[in-house]
């Protein structure tokens, strides 16, 4: 059985520097983002988004924290997973995951459509 990025980002932690805490997932959403990545359209042209993010938080010494993940599946309110964070910087954490900024994604899409539309082009000048 393969281990998930957060089991593995936990056995990265240093366990005499970070702290190991439970974290409870609050909400679980579809992402829009899905479009630029994995992300398809089906026969009737509605977007079906692959891409959930979920929404987690965790406390320490009284203070609550809030970050997010993405992931393939659906994960329910409510569960729970593990996650060490940094004591001396306890935002930081090994439960969330950075997959680019969405603007990077747009501006990859948009220049592969040109590629595309560019090579459609070329090939019909060929043809011609």
């Amino acid at each position: 059985m393969s281990k998930s990025k957060h089991s593995r980002n936990l056995e990265l932690a240093n366990p005499d520097d970070w702290i190991v805490i439970r974290a409870s997932v609050k909400s679980c959403r579809r992402s829009f983002e899905s479009f630029f990545s994995s992300g398809s359209i089906d026969q009737t042209g509605t977007l079906e988004p692959t891409i959930y993010v979920v929404t987690y938080e965790y406390t320490v010494d009284g203070r609550r924290y809030v970050g997010t993940f993405k992931r393939s599946t659906r994960v329910a309110a409510g569960h729970h997973f593990e996650i060490a964070y940094d004591p001396k910087h306890p935002s930081r954490n090994t439960g969330s995951g950075f997959a680019g900024p969405l603007w990077l994604k747009i501006i990859l899409w948009i220049v592969a459509v040109g590629v595309g539309i560019g090579l459609v082009y070329i090939d019909r000048l060929l043809k011609s």
